[in-house]
Parts: C-alpha cells; sequence; structure tokens
C-alpha cells in the first residue's frame, strides 16, 4: 500500500524539530561541561617566604632553601625557580626549578659551600597566568666574610645601555676603590621571565685597576631573551688580604621595541 504524499511534509517537519532538539541539547551540555572543567580563577600570586634549614650557613654542609607560596589555582598551580650566586669562594651563579612539596611549598637542596663563601638567594614564582613574582633577596655569609668600607668599595655601578631591548648586549660598569689591591672582581647576574629563566657569573676587565667592566654573557643556542624579562646583578671585589665589598643587588627589565 502506498505512503499518503500529504504525509511527508509532516514527517520531515517533526524530523527538522527532532535535530533541532538534538542540536540544542548537545550544545547545552558541552557548555555546561567546558563551564564545570574549566579553571578556576586565579588567586594572586605571592611568595611569601624564603627559609634555609640550617637557618645559619655551615661551611662545607649541604642546604635547603624553602620557599612558601601562595596563589594560582587548582588546576594552574605555582611553580618556583631559586636563584643561587656565591661570591668570594666557590664562585658560580645558577638558576634551578625547585621540587614541590605540596600546599604551595617548594624546596631545593644547595652546597655545600666553604667558609668565607657569601650566598645570594632570590626565588621567582610563576603561574599560567601570572608572574615571574619575586622573593626578598637574601645575602648569607657562610662563616666569617670580611667587610671594611674603609679599605675597600665597590660603587658607582651601572649598566649600559640604561634600557635594553632584546637581544641588545647589556655591559655593567663598576669603580674599585681600595688600599690593597683586589684580586677578584667578578659580576654576578640572574634573569626571570615568563618562559625564561637563567644566570651567569663572570671576572671584570680593567684597564687601570680602578674602573671595571663586563658584559653579561646570556647568549646560547637559539636564544633570545624576551621583552619583560626581569634582570638582577651584583659586583663583588675581594683583595689580597681577604677584604671584601659589593654593589648591592641592582636590576632592570627587558624593554620592548
Amino acid at each position: 500500500m502506498a505512503a499518503d504524499p500529504d504525509q511527508r511534509p509532516g514527517d520531515l517537519r517533526r524530523f527538522a524539530w527532532f535535530l533541532a532538539i538534538v542540536v540544542v541539547a548537545t550544545f547545552v551540555f558541552t557548555a555546561g561541561a567546558f563551564l564545570a572543567l574549566r579553571p578556576g580563577a586565579e588567586a594572586p600570586l605571592r611568595v611569601l617566604e624564603v627559609s634555609l634549614e640550617p637557618a645559619v650557613p655551615v661551611a662545607n654542609r649541604v642546604i635547603t632553601v624553602l620557599a612558601r607560596t601562595e596563589g594560582g589555582s587548582g588546576l594552574w598551580p605555582a611553580s618556583a625557580w631559586l636563584f643561587l650566586a656565591s661570591s668570594y669562594r666557590n664562585e658560580m651563579a645558577q638558576s634551578v626549578r625547585m621540587t614541590s612539596e605540596g600546599g604551595g611549598t617548594f624546596s631545593a637542596a644547595i652546597g655545600p659551600f666553604v667558609n668565607g663563601a657569601e650566598l645570594w638567594l632570590v626565588v621567582g614564582a610563576t603561574t599560567a597566568g601570572q608572574g615571574p613574582v619575586f622573593s626578598q633577596h637574601l645575602i648569607l655569609p657562610v662563616g666569617t666574610v670580611i667587610k671594611d668600607p674603609a679599605n675597600l668599595t665597590v660603587d658607582n655601578v651601572f649598566h649600559s645601555p640604561p634600557s635594553p631591548w632584546p637581544q641588545t648586549p647589556v655591559t655593567v660598569f663598576a669603580q674599585v676603590r681600595d688600599t690593597d689591591n683586589a684580586t677578584r672582581v667578578s659580576l654576578t647576574f640572574g634573569w626571570f621571565g615568563r618562559g625564561t629563566t637563567g644566570a651567569g657569573n663572570q671576572f671584570m676587565w680593567t684597564p687601570d685597576g680602578v674602573r671595571y667592566q663586563a658584559a653579561m654573557d646570556t647568549i646560547g643556542f637559539g636564544r633570545t631573551i624576551p621583552a619583560g624579562t626581569q634582570f638582577f646583578y651584583r659586583v663583588a671585589a675581594i683583595d689580597a688580604n681577604g677584604v671584601t665589598a659589593d654593589s648591592g643587588i641592582l636590576s632592570f627589565v627587558i624593554g620592548a621595541r
């Protein structure tokens, strides 16, 4: 028996309504799933505290650095990097990723260092949408570090150009005043940015024993330091009698063209 031709338009209309309902239901389900699974708003990111175990660095002993952070979200937790430099003894600089201990706490083991070294520490933290944010900078002697401004100082420190762009070479200048011959003057630096971090340490050159300079060596295979990257640097000197001096910590940010 042949189908009634008059029923076909009604069947097509019902089928079209069915398809529309399926499409709407699918959209509502997908949107609901996205809203349920999307990352929550990130809480403001901060590095609350940096501490050491033992609290006072001990010569020839491994030191544990602990950093406590807050912020981020459950799906996008913070990560933390430790910049570490040693001056006068065990001369070095490095940037290492810290191990997450849960609850916003991170750790890293450093050392050991010999008596007379001076440590410079700072922690940088980032999330998917924030940072880097920084802790306070810590300058910590290991054993005895002698300072005597009457006999040795580092001053008139600056970098050129003052506002570098990506791939712009940066040179640091310093003036060292000493009553005895300075045996070593070094430039130590580190950088933090979104997706980049690093460190460097190098001796500074002098034409006259007073004015010193060194170019920051940040060149690596395929490396370009992006705009917004924060640099920290410090000049440190030691003389023939073991007296030390430093410039304090200076900084600049890589600008955009």
